[in-house]
Parts: structure tokens; sequence; C-alpha cells
């Protein structure tokens, strides 16, 4: 009995031990409710940071499209203050060639006026000479009679017959034929004058012409270089479009990598299939924005292009076409083009499979 006791009192728990156990099992459960609450108002927190972060998202994505917007029209805005600085330049050499012009015609004015006044100064001492010299009253020379100067006067219209038989007429004749020459040389002067005026103003119209188709062809030349530059940014390769409007001769130098500091850009020919064809695009966008045809086609323009290429080509494309105004765009591809959404403004035509084997089109003549 003693020792069944003994056990028995071995296996009963102490109260106190018990009573110990108790309260931290009752601080473990108040611990649990709150860390329960804690985790509750976690999950709720995290909740509405998730929206707030998707409208911080969709703002964050607005300002950087309006951030490469304002990046391209101040690219256009710098080429256009360019084109005008240029212009600008070329008005103030006219302008200080016209004051170097205009000097000295007022120079040759006054050699001039000087010489007219010493030229009139000599025709009247050269008339006051002929009054003195001949007076209203011809003298007959000294010892001269009636007969003498008959005969003098004789001896003078036998000479006058003579000569006018060895010139070929009279003096009115002759005097009637030097006024029709003079009177056509004057006309054929005239003439030849106003053809040389006629000549000098075609030349400086012709030399007008000239140098505003040259500015007119500097600043399409100019506004192509500034959007291949830009388009090629949009995966960020680097590029220079070489124009040689004496040549006529175009040439592309492209370097993928736009963070390459040494190299002056690649040859087309280096340039793997995709990277061609990306070049190709953004250098017929750029040309295509100088032109003015409003149909512009493009055939199988992605058909050497992995995914990436063709996405952001297919974007640039669709982007440029919705900025050119009054121009429709025909693009066909023979890919799927299931990653361009169809909108109001692009219009997808898929043609059926081609059927192997058939020797003509199932159309009918009309």
């Amino acid at each position: 009995m003693e020792s069944l006791e003994a056990e028995l009192s071995d296996a009963t728990p102490d109260a106190a031990a018990i009573e110990v156990l108790e309260e931290q099992l009752n601080t473990a459960k108040q611990d649990q409710q709150h860390n329960e609450g804690v985790y509750e108002d976690m999950v709720e927190r995290k909740i509405t940071l998730g929206e707030d972060n998707a409208i911080n998202k969709r703002a964050m994505d607005a300002a950087q499209a309006e951030v490469d917007e304002l990046r391209f029209r101040l690219t256009k805005a710098q080429a256009r203050v360019k084109t005008m600085q240029g212009k600008r330049e070329d008005a103030l050499k006219a302008k200080n060639k016209s004051l170097e012009s205009i000097q000295a015609i007022q120079a040759n004015r006054q050699e001039w006026e000087e010489d007219r006044v010493s030229r009139q100064a000599e025709v009247d001492e050269a008339i006051a000479e002929v009054s003195a010299v001949y007076p209203e009253r011809v003298v007959v020379p000294e010892g001269k009679s009636r007969d003498d100067l008959i005969r003098t006067r004789e001896k003078l219209e036998k000479t006058r017959a003579d000569t006018e038989r060895q010139l070929g007429g009279s003096q009115q004749q002759l005097l009637q034929q030097a006024n029709e020459a003079k009177a056509a040389h004057k006309e054929a002067t005239d003439e030849y004058q106003s053809i040389g005026i006629l000549k000098t103003q075609l030349i400086r119209t012709l030399q007008s012409r000239q140098q505003r188709w040259k500015q007119f062809r500097s600043g399409i030349s100019v506004r192509a270089r500034v959007t291949f530059g830009y388009l090629l940014a949009e995966r960020k390769f680097r590029g220079e479009l070489k124009i040689d409007h004496k040549k006529q001769a175009l040439d592309i130098q492209v370097e993928p990598d736009s963070m390459a500091k040494a190299g002056g850009g690649r040859q087309t020919k280096t340039l793997s299939g995709g990277e061609k064809s990306f070049s190709t695009v953004c250098l017929l966008l750029s040309l295509w924005d100088a032109m003015g045809s409003p149909i512009r086609c493009l055939d199988e323009f992605d058909v050497f292009m992995d995914s990436v290429n063709r996405d952001r080509s297919m974007s640039m494309i669709i982007t440029a076409a919705r900025r050119s105004i009054g121009r429709q765009f025909i693009f066909i591809t023979p890919q799927s083009m299931n990653n361009v959404q169809q909108d109001s403004d692009v219009k997808i035509i898929r043609m059926t499979d081609p059927e192997r084997g058939q020797t003509a089109l199932p159309y009918a003549r009309g």
C-alpha cells in the first residue's frame, strides 16, 4: 500500500506547476489573438498599398509618355532653331553685301558728278571760243575779188561733185543714210542692252531659285537626319544619315550600342538581319516624313526581324502613321500580327491561306 501511494503521489502533478502552465497558456493565447489582429491589419494595408501602387504606376507611365513627346518636340525645335540661325546668318551676309554695294554706288555717283561739272565747263569754254572765231558776217579775205570767189566756188562745187560721185551720193543722201544707220545702230544697241538686262535678271532669278532650293533641300536633309537618329534611339541605337547632294548618294551608318564611345558606326552589310530591317524601317520613316505622297505602302518589312524588333518597329510605324495627318499607310506582311491591336484608325485584313497546286486565281471575270 505504501509503494502504491508513493507511485500515485509521483503520478499526480503538482498543483502549483499546473497553475504556472495554465498562466503561460493564457498568455500564449492572448499573444496569438494579438498577432492575428496584426496580420489582418497587414493584409488590409497590403491591398491598399497595391491599389496605390497601380495608380502610381499608371501616372508614371503617362508622365513618361509626356516626357518622350516633349523630348521629340524639343529635338524638332532645336533643329528648327539651327535652320533659322543659318537663315539669319545668310540674311546678315546679304545685308552687309548690299550696304557695301550702296557705298560703292554713292562713291561712283560722286565721281560722275565731278566729271559732269568739269565737262560742262569745257563745253562752255568751247562755245565761247567758237563765238569769238565765227561772227555773224563772213569776212572776205583781203586781196580776193569777186571773180576769184566765183572760181573758188566753182572749184569747190566740182570738188564736191567729184567727192559725191566717189562717195556714192550727195550730202543730204549721205546724211539720210547716216541717220538711218544711226537709228538702226541705236535700235540694235537698245535691243542688245535690253537682252543683256533680261539675261542678268534671268541669271539672278536662277541663282535665287537655286539658293532657295538649296535651303529647302538642306532643311529636308536636317529633318531626315534628326528623325532617323530619334527613331534609332527607340532601340538605343546610334546612327547617322549621310546625304551627298553633289554625288546624289545616300548612305547610313548604324551602331547598335548607343553607349559606345569609339567608332564611327558600321556599314549596313555588317548588321544582322533584324538590325538591318530595323534600320531600314527607321530610314523609310525618316524619308517618308520629308515626302508629300498621300499613300505609302511597305511590303514584308519584318521578314528577318525577331519578336522584339518586330514589336518595336510596328509600334514606331503606327505612331508615325498617326502623326501623319491626311496620309494612308498600307503594310503587307506574312506575319500573324497578333501583337497589334485593331483600332478605329488601324485595320487588319487577313488573307486566306493559298491553295497549293492551283493554276488560276479563284476570281471570276466580270
